[in-house]
């Protein structure tokens, strides 16, 4: 199973390739996550995004960036600031914060994905979808599957 971690920072995911915007002592990969991901359509199995998608100039490029890299049917684990996390304000790199609901338009089979899913062409299932820790520092965890469907 091959694994992409994105935004690997100081806690870097054993067994994945390791991709930060700095260089840090795991990554290797150093590269800019709001550009093209330097990486071939259909690459990974995994993609994980701890504490990364809130760094993103435009959350929505990166995801579909994340879908081209992905195998059919992969997985992309991701944790991020919740809103009403008073941690996520004290970052000023946070460009982004998120609601429960915010991933949902990434998912046409919710409500908000077939709302407004015609922001993007891809097609995540949202198989996950909690906030995880103790109050005041909650957090969104979010596990999503790519459909199956060809590549956009």
């Amino acid at each position: 199973m091959k694994a992409l971690d994105i935004g690997c920072g100081c806690h870097p995911i054993k067994g994945a390739v390791h991709l930060d915007m700095r260089e840090v002592p795991h990554a290797e990969v150093i590269h800019d996550f709001n550009k093209k991901l330097p990486f071939e359509d259909a690459t990974f199995d995994v993609v994980y995004l701890f504490d990364a998608v809130e760094h993103a100039d435009n959350v929505l490029e990166l995801m579909e960036e994340v879908y081209r890299i992905l195998k059919p049917e992969g997985l992309v684990e991701m944790r991020t600031s919740y809103y009403l996390n008073p941690l996520s304000w004290r970052d000023i790199t946070h460009k982004h914060r998120f609601a429960k609901g915010s991933f949902d338009v990434l998912d046409k089979s919710t409500q908000y994905g077939k709302d407004y899913g015609f922001y993007t062409n891809i097609n995540f299932k949202i198989l996950i979808k909690k906030l995880v820790g103790r109050f005041p520092c909650i957090d969104l965890y979010l596990k999503m599957q790519k459909e199956a469907e060809a590549h956009v």
